[in-house]
């Protein structure tokens, strides 16, 4: 009998074999980590008897064949490249070995999934004359024919332990064949899951009030390899390249019709989908830290643009065993900083009624600085930290370190709309504008007894895009999508107004209420060009007109609904004295006043209909105006 093994067999079965020794012939000299869980990695490797072997992760392997390049270094050309079948589907093998295998997973506790049930219990061993599983649960003892089975849950979290390790640690070996002369090098350049470096910032103040202060940036790095890293040249790029995972590795199996009968399934091993936890002794990365004393740190950084992407290259080689971490230190320079108080846009969404003691700090760094945790120290001593985002050179950022209880900022917005402007008048359809105007006011109280006077941030989010500043007590800089406002504050009291407007744009027709008083409003602009008063004046007596009928048909409308109402009121009335005799007169009047309505309300009906004749007349010339105008 012939059974097709899963991935995880294939893995236990690898993991029973012995290993190959190798001899460590390949050496990383180049190493390029960004933080979008990539790395490039260049390896230089001798060739020996025309091959050179190289060996990676099986969840590598996936990037490796995505981004691989060779190149000689020396002579010869590269002829192939080879590598083993992907485990994910192996080769049929005997049922007799498939029952050695599960002989390795006697004791277990599993579940059996046959084609008729489901059998929970721990594998007591197999019987391989009669090609079935011996499974206890309790005091029995069940046999499962193996032919049956369609899936073997393994349930003992030890095993799914191991199994989960030797997925890990099974490398591929992949062979480059060459016809170079033995001793030359081959440089193998590629792309695989690497840890995103991270960063860190420290700032350094002699004093509160210091105007400069000592800028410290520091990149960990995670060597997750199993190579050390021997004098070699490290980069940090400070993007996220675009990379996606492509399934290139696994063998892509067609499904094709059958003309047979379908055989029976094929038993699957798997690990249960309980969540695993590792131990804290497997969890634990040592970290080898190079952090020294602030004024003893000389980064040897170098700053390049490569396609858009900020990159710190290290000038130094580096060196890193494998499975170690280090904090490599990438700027320690001077820049420029001042002390204030900033009311945020975080503060104001939230309805916060205090500002935040911040540091201001501008980027004259070669560096992009990544997002990344900044701590502030004044005079030797730590004062707080925050999360600072991405500054780009010449960009400037605020560190905010604590909340300043001692003063308010109490905040308050009106918003008003100007009058409409005429654009455009094209075939009956008016486009107008008007402007929205936001008028915000922030009251300041309450001055620390540590500060004479301070300047204060302001982040005031626009009101939409298109918005524009009108005027401010304070000095302003548009910051795409908020305003800047800052302003020294004397005195435990004060206050900052900001205006700022957009114009709103918006269409409607002739027949539009408010197209009536526009045009007048145009008319009464005293620079408008006589010949457009000329064509305007039979547009707006037309309108005229058009409203004033439509004004008629409206009150007549009223007259009928009212009448109406007071019909009904009648026909109530009848209906409550319809049964008493004495009420004989009060009925014959209820009658001829229904009867008088009655007339009124067809009259009327008459002068509407002669209305909305004469309506569509004039409707018909102003549209005739309308298509001949345009302003």
């Amino acid at each position: 009998m012939k059974l097709v093994f899963s991935l995880a067999t294939i893995i236990l079965l690898w993991s029973c074999m012995p290993q190959l020794n190798q001899r460590p012939s390949t050496e990383v000299s180049k190493v390029e980590l960004y933080r979008n869980g990539v790395g490039y990695f260049e390896v230089k490797a001798p060739v020996h008897h025309g091959k050179v072997s190289l060996s990676f992760d099986v969840d590598q392997m996936d990037d490796v064949l995505k981004s691989l390049i060779v190149r000689n270094l020396q002579s010869g050309k590269i002829l192939d490249i080879s590598l083993p079948l992907a485990p994910q589907k192996a080769q049929a093998v005997e049922a007799s070995n498939w029952n050695s295998l599960l002989d390795n997973l006697q004791g277990y506790e599993m579940q059996l999934t046959t084609k008729f049930e489901k059998a929970k219990g721990r594998l007591y061993g197999v019987d391989n004359e009669r090609n079935q599983v011996l499974l206890q649960n309790a005091n029995t003892i069940k046999p499962i024919s193996l032919e049956t089975i369609v899936a073997i849950d393994v349930l003992d979290k030890k095993w799914a332990l191991k199994f989960e390790k030797n997925m890990a640690n099974h490398q591929v070996q992949v062979s480059i064949n060459t016809d170079a002369n033995a001793g030359d090098s081959v440089l193998v350049s590629y792309v695989i899951p690497a840890p995103r470096w991270k960063a860190t910032h420290k700032l350094f103040m002699d004093s509160a009030s210091s105007s400069r202060a000592l800028l410290q940036s520091w990149a960990l790095v995670d060597n997750a390899t199993q190579k050390d890293w021997s004098q070699v040249q490290l980069s940090l790029t400070a993007g996220e390249p675009r990379s996606e995972s492509v399934e290139l590795y696994n063998p892509q199996w067609v499904e094709r019709p059958s003309a047979q009968k379908a055989p029976p399934p094929t038993p699957m091993l798997r690990a249960a989908a309980a969540p695993m936890r590792l131990d804290a002794e497997n969890q634990a990365m040592s970290k080898s830290s190079l952090a020294g004393a602030s004024s003893d740190i000389s980064p040897k950084t170098e700053s390049h643009d490569r396609a858009g992407l900020n990159e710190y290259r290290l000038t130094q080689a580096v060196n890193l065993p494998a499975q170690k971490s280090a904090m490599i230190p990438l700027v320690n320079q001077k820049i420029p900083v001042e002390t204030a108080l900033l009311y945020s846009r975080t503060a104001q969404a939230n309805r916060g009624l205090h500002p935040q003691r911040v540091v201001r700090w501008s980027n004259t760094t070669p560096f992009a600085l990544e997002t990344a945790p900044m701590g502030l120290f004044v005079e030797g001593s730590f004062v707080g930290d925050a999360q600072v985002e991405l500054t780009n050179r010449g960009q400037q950022s605020f560190l905010p370190y604590a909340v300043e209880k001692q003063i308010t900022v109490h905040k308050s917005a009106d918003s008003q709309w100007e009058d409409y402007e005429l654009l455009k008048i094209n075939q009956g359809i008016f486009t107008v504008q008007r402007k929205q105007q936001v008028r915000n006011i922030w009251e300041i109280k309450g001055l620390p007894a540590d500060l004479a006077s301070y300047k204060l941030y302001i982040e005031q989010p626009k009101e939409r895009a298109n918005f524009t500043m009108q005027k401010s007590t304070a000095r302003v800089v548009d910051k795409g999508d908020h305003w800047l406002l800052m302003q020294e504050i004397k005195g435990d009291s004060a206050w900052i107004e900001l205006v700022e407007a957009s114009p709103v744009q918006t269409e409607f027709s002739i027949n539009d209420p408010r197209a009536e008083q526009i045009l007048k409003s145009v008319m009464w602009q005293s620079n408008l060009d006589t010949a457009w008063r000329s064509k305007l004046q039979p547009l707006i007596r037309t309108q005229g007109e058009l409203a004033q009928v439509q004004k008629q048909i409206a009150e007549r409308r009223q007259l009928q609904a009212d009448w109406k109402k007071s019909a009904d009121e009648i026909r109530a009335t009848l209906q409550s004295v319809a049964e008493i005799s004495e009420a004989r007169p009060l009925r014959n009047e209820l009658l001829r006043q229904l009867e008088d309505n009655l007339k009124r309300n067809n009259n009327i009906q008459a002068q509407i209909q002669q209305l909305q004749t004469k309506e569509q007349e004039i409707q018909l010339r102003l549209d005739q105006i309308m298509q001949s105008l345009s302003l």
